[in-house]
């Protein structure tokens, strides 16, 4: 029997994704698989992306097994689902199938990849069709200055650098890759244009921080799973290093991201902005 998704967590990058991947984990009546982000749909239909996603899936794998290993639970059916999911070929509909299938009959699998907000519209109907016309999508909205500057951070310590001018700075800060993992006026109205209402669930960022467990809870009746007891909803996961940025880098931010900010604001509303943050 094949068990595909009928859940994606599609984004945004540096909002939050980290967090619902790590409490889902703990719903009984859902599985993830043993490493975040899956790269299927991306590296299918988002071509920057193949030059990443091996090393991605790689890591992934690894800890997984590392994790298994530590936990006693490294058995030979985990040996098998490794080596046929780090076997080539990669990325194509039966090795997707292959991820999934350690997944029990009586769960519901989940698929949290944030660069899946970024497909095109061929990719949203190749996914429809790939995992049904009912399949739902999560999409985590965080106030597009402040996504930025995050994941800004998140790149300085990754590459281990320190910008010395004001060149430098901005040149990281307007990157294509933060301007795009932050590009809801592109994204959110494709998803929005392609899928119906009620199979997308947008969530204001900040909410994570202030009411944890209504996040979890509105997540749980949009899936359509009982209700579960979390530990640790209050814990940040993966919160970036806070870096020092120069007031230049918010203000020139401020300026480019303006037309997302007004976007937020005209498509979901000033108190879904403010609560965004």
């Amino acid at each position: 029997m094949t068990i595909l998704p009928h859940v994606l967590g599609i984004g945004a990058q540096k909002a939050g994704t980290s967090w619902l991947h790590e409490n889902l984990k703990q719903n009984k009546s859902l599985w993830m698989p043993p490493f975040k982000e899956i790269h299927f749909f991306d590296h299918k239909f988002v071509p920057p992306n193949r030059t990443w996603t091996d090393w991605h899936l790689n890591n992934g794998l690894e800890r997984a097994r590392e994790t298994w290993k530590k936990q006693g639970i490294l058995n030979q059916k985990r040996l098998d689902w490794l080596y046929e999911v780090t076997s080539k070929p990669r990325f194509n509909g039966n090795w997707y199938k292959k991820i999934f299938s350690l997944c029990p009959e009586d769960r519901l699998p989940v698929d949290i990849t944030p660069e899946y907000s970024s497909i095109p519209k061929e990719g949203i109907n190749f996914v429809a069709r790939f995992l049904g016309a009912d399949f739902k999508a999560i999409y985590v909205i965080r106030e597009p200055v402040e996504r930025a500057l995050s994941q800004l951070r998140m790149n300085l310590r990754r590459k281990k650098l320190s910008p010395k001018s004001r060149d430098e700075w901005l040149g990281m800060a307007m990157d294509d890759q933060v301007m795009e993992r932050g590009d809801y006026l592109s994204h959110v109205a494709r998803w929005q244009k392609e899928r119906p209402a009620e199979t997308l669930l947008f969530i204001p960022f900040g909410q994570i921080a202030r009411a944890p467990h209504e996040v979890m809870r509105q997540v749980e009746e949009f899936i359509g799973v009982p209700t579960a007891n979390y530990d640790n909803l209050e814990r940040k996961v993966y919160a970036t290093s806070d870096f020092q940025i120069p007031d230049y880098v918010r203000e020139a931010l401020e300026e480019r991201l303006q037309p997302q900010v007004a976007f937020i604001k005209d498509r979901f509303g000033a108190e879904f902005y403010e609560k965004s943050r």
